[in-house]
């Protein structure tokens, strides 16, 4: 058995790289060179989302457009019977994309596409068609280890993006600014490092990015303002892709970006010497995401036992974890779905742009409670084994492969596996379910 600080070790490794594993995996992994595992996790190619989509998904979308000619009373109907049958395939939707997240055997691709579905924020509730929201998921899966660029430019032709921020508004001589602003604000710079001239010259370049009647990518010309524009000093900038290669061109971007990321997978406080190291990395190396994360990953500060438990486990890491930790069947999609409501992160429905703040504003009175129903109602299961996860793994191993730190209440020694066989089912889950309802265990 290897020694609880190499098992504690590659809990963390794990699950900061993707999400919770099962004890005996864990253990497993703590007999593996470190970077043999970090290398993995960062060269796979296995499957974001390996269980097929919806059918749906491919078909034609019904628009809202398809009503406008009817008589008032009709058109509020059937707009109404549209709004209803879309609610119930985001409802699917969400179910997917968290079985999917059970399931991949990709957990850093998969992790890295919920970190861009929340930094490139949309909404199913303006956005209004889920058609949209599955297709900018592919988008953000397909470029989530990739180069930043690519994914930046590719966002700036995504229908719901162009939609969730009013770009299909933004035309020549009547300017909808929306898009413009949030792209330096949130998606790039970051705050105070541009001016309000620089967001009317972007909003400019970004006139005729639009959609078509079926909901598709279209660039208007009709709609574009051809004149040159100046962005942040940089002179003769005509389209999209002029305006990413000066954002790229801005160390504010890989700094903001960086510091992002360091937050996300190392500590909610970065190290600012660090951080402006890495940002000229990720500069250096063209906006390479997999390069900037193999930096973080192999940092001290993000395998020192000191950055144990420093975070809190967002609703998606703490319902996907927890299945994947007890190696369970999928459950049902509609399940699922609820209990990400519940605590308070329904997929593709964030708060705002900004997203989901997440750390320490995941956790409450409210949002407590939810996780230990939850966590009740999962011991409750007949579809975990709990005999078989814990089986030849001792007490204190078992805590390490689970908890990032001590437990508040320590396990009892787990009786010897001749013993287990005379007690009840109820009694065999008990150093599991122990783990699982400590407090530590909101953390990672």
């Amino acid at each position: 058995m290897p020694t609880t600080s190499a098992v504690m070790r590659a809990r963390h490794l794990l699950q900061r790289t993707g999400f919770a594993e099962t004890p005996a995996r864990v253990v497993e992994a703590a007999r593996e060179p470190e970077g043999a595992l970090l290398t993995a996790r960062l060269a796979s190619t296995a499957p974001i989302a390996p269980i097929p989509p919806p059918v749906w998904v491919n078909e034609p979308v019904l628009s809202y457009r398809e009503f406008r000619d009817l008589e008032e009373e009709p058109r509020r109907i059937a707009r109404r019977g549209l709004r209803k049958f879309q609610r119930a395939r985001l409802n699917e939707l969400q179910g997917w994309w968290t079985a999917c997240l059970i399931a991949t055997e990709n957990p850093l691709g998969a992790r890295m596409t919920l970190f861009w579905q929340n930094h490139f924020t949309s909404s199913q509730r303006k956005v209004r068609y889920t058609e949209l929201m599955y297709r900018q998921q592919l988008t953000l899966a397909k470029h989530s280890m990739g180069n930043f660029g690519e994914l930046l430019l590719a966002i700036l032709h995504d229908p719901a993006m162009l939609v969730y921020l009013d770009n299909t508004q933004n035309r020549k001589g009547k300017l909808n600014e929306n898009l413009a602003r949030e792209l330096l604000e949130l998606f790039t710079l970051g705050e105070g490092e541009y001016e309000e001239k620089d967001i009317r010259e972007l909003a400019r370049a970004l006139t005729g990015l639009s959609v078509d009647g079926n909901e598709r990518f279209v660039f208007r010309k009709g709609a574009h303002d051809p004149d040159p524009k100046m962005l942040l000093g940089t002179p003769g900038l005509r389209g999209a892709n002029d305006v990413v290669d000066v954002l790229l061109g801005q160390y504010a971007t890989a700094r903001n970006l960086t510091a992002k990321l360091w937050r996300h997978f190392v500590s909610l406080e970065p190290d600012s010497e660090r951080i402006e190291a890495y940002s000229n990395v990720f500069m250096a190396s063209g906006y390479n995401l997999r390069v900037l994360l193999a930096e973080m990953f192999a940092d001290d500060a993000f395998t020192a036992v000191e950055g144990y438990g420093n975070l809190v486990k967002s609703p998606a890491e703490f319902v996907v974890g927890t299945h994947r930790a007890l190696d369970m069947p999928g459950s049902d999609p509609l399940t699922l779905v609820h209990a990400m409501r519940s605590l308070q992160q329904p997929l593709y429905e964030p708060p705002n742009v900004r997203g989901w703040i997440g750390g320490t504003q995941w956790i409450n009175s409210q949002t407590l409670l939810a996780r230990r129903r939850f966590i009740n109602g999962i011991l409750r299961s007949d579809g975990v084994d709990f005999a078989r996860l814990s089986d030849g793994i001792g007490s204190d191993a078992l805590t390490s492969a689970l908890l990032p730190l001590a437990p508040l209440a320590p396990l009892t020694p787990i009786a010897a596996p001749r013993e287990r066989l005379s007690t009840s089912p109820a009694s065999r889950n008990e150093p599991i379910a122990h783990l699982l309802r400590d407090p530590v265990y909101n953390l990672c």
